[in-house]
């Protein structure tokens, strides 16, 4: 049944408590900054937090007045306990300690500081932290910048040889990041907070968040050609933005269409104005303008006065609907997506099928497929090709075997007049 229960302690005071008996209904989409969402999304592994994110609003916890996030601010050895429990009770305890390093003091002076470092500098942004990775670095600060106002960010620590240097975006963002003798912009477009009513504009785009944030997002965005970037896939949403995109020259068209395009390719349904394509998306990440102009594909598997059986597929916009229709009448039919199969469904167990039958089936952008048939036309037909292919399958074999026995025969009959010679 999975961990229903979760206690931390830090030096044998609880730190964090989670009690999941009951789990509030209309706020359980906040189980997307409950669990470690980035890993989730990246492994599908769920792995939970224990400590309360910001923007976290489930009421299912007790924390100290740091919402379970382990404060060290010593060099001193601190005992961290962790207990879990399922739904049956049954137990199990985890102990590990945590020391402290020392901080080293920066001054204003080491802005000049010289260094031969000439590695790459990569970032990301995990909750409310920048972390800026330097290959082969030993500089004791990297320099940030916002507006042109340096910032001092030392080095947190070293795993192999890549130099870690952690700063907290609460104190403010930045723009330009400096180790040594290399430089590096960040590409942070915009502050938006998790608050009703935030807005982003710039030339071609234009992004409407309502709710949507669990916590603040630094904003990154990217348009080149037919594809557009908000950020990346693994910072979750509560609620759908609303996306406005100005489209490249010669894209727009009724045909054309947004995309979601990290995982596969889905159709988001966005309406044109002018030259405008407006969109909801309850996910960041890649997005392109695709244009689909093929209809879809109808393959008949039965036709028979008690069923009705097609494989329909639509390889770009999707399936969006589809009429069947016998003698004019309408048909009640299904669709399995998956297995892209459609059948009849009767609604008098008595009911047979005969006589012209029609198929229609729409993609999401209009593009139309039809089918059109007499029932017993086509029955007939089957039958016809059923029975050609067993005369050829049977044809076959007969050649097989005549062709062995008249050998056999051959080779006594050879026998044969070999011995009338003796």
């Amino acid at each position: 049944m999975g961990i229903n229960r979760l206690e931390v302690k830090i030096d044998g005071k609880p730190s964090y408590k989670l009690n999941l008996d009951k789990m509030p209904f209309d706020i359980s989409k906040d189980i997307n900054v409950h669990i470690d969402f980035e890993i989730a999304e990246t492994n599908g592994i769920r792995i939970q937090k224990c400590y309360v994110a910001d923007g976290n609003r489930l009421s299912i916890y007790e924390t100290d007045k740091f919402k379970g996030k382990i404060q060290i601010n010593d060099t001193a050895l601190h005992q961290v306990d962790v207990q879990l429990m399922d739904s049956f009770g049954n137990t199990s305890y985890l102990f590990f300690q945590i020391q402290g390093d020392q901080t080293s003091e920066s001054s204003e002076e080491e802005l000049a500081e010289e260094s031969n470092f000439n590695g790459d500098i990569s970032t990301s942004i995990i909750e409310n932290t920048l972390a800026i990775r330097a290959k082969n670095s030993d500089v004791k600060n990297a320099v940030l910048q916002f507006k042109g106002k340096p910032i001092l960010c030392p080095l947190a620590y070293k795993k192999g040889n890549e130099s870690v240097y952690l700063y907290d975006l609460n104190k403010g963002v930045v723009d330009f990041i400096q180790i040594g003798n290399i430089g590096e912009k960040i590409a942070i477009k915009d502050e938006i907070f998790p608050k009703s009513g935030e807005n982003y504009q710039e030339a071609n785009l234009k992004i409407q968040f309502g709710d949507a944030l669990y916590d603040t997002l630094y904003l990154k965005t990217n348009i080149v050609g037919n594809k557009l970037s908000i950020n990346n896939e693994k910072i979750p949403l509560k609620d759908f933005i609303n996306v406005s995109w100005a489209a490249p020259a010669g894209m727009v068209s009724p045909k054309t269409n947004v995309y979601y395009v990290n995982d596969g390719r889905k159709f988001l349904n966005g309406n044109w104005i002018g030259n405008k394509i407006s969109f909801k998306t309850k996910e960041l990440g890649d997005f392109a303008l695709i244009t689909d102009n093929s209809p879809p594909n109808i393959q008949p598997i039965n036709i028979s006065n008690d069923q009705l059986v097609f494989s329909i597929r639509d390889d770009i916009s999707g399936i969006s609907g589809f009429n069947c229709y016998i003698n004019g009448e309408w048909i009640l039919m299904d669709y399995e997506y998956k297995s892209n199969r459609l059948w009849s469904i009767k609604l008098d167990e008595n009911q047979t099928f005969s006589g012209d039958l029609s198929l229609e089936v729409i993609d999401n952008v209009g593009n139309t497929a039809y089918f059109e048939v007499n029932i017993e036309d086509f029955v007939e037909v089957q039958k016809s090709v059923k029975k050609k292919s067993r005369k050829h399958i049977s044809r076959k074999k007969s050649k097989r075997y005549g062709a062995k026995s008249r050998k056999s025969s051959t080779k006594r009959s050879s026998k044969k007049s070999k011995r009338r010679r003796r």
